[in-house]
């Protein structure tokens, strides 16, 4: 028997982010270069020995992974 799991959670995707990050700098300062990195560091790699994998049924790398 097997399973193939499509996802446990939703992505959080970027326009999501974009907007708390709008709504933050309402109340704070946010340089653009952290913003820039926060988005950068949302972007999730699967690797299998070695090799880049993807997931399926999109061509983003956009995706905030469990515990991020």
């Amino acid at each position: 028997m097997s399973f193939y799991i499509v996802e446990f959670y939703h992505p959080i995707l970027e326009p999501p982010i974009e907007a708390a990050l709008d709504f933050a700098a309402n109340y704070v300062t946010i340089p653009d270069d952290d913003q820039d990195i926060i988005l950068e560091a949302k972007q999730s790699l699967l690797l299998n020995n070695l090799e880049a994998r993807q997931k399926r049924n999109t061509n983003k790398l956009s995706d905030v992974t469990m515990g991020s």
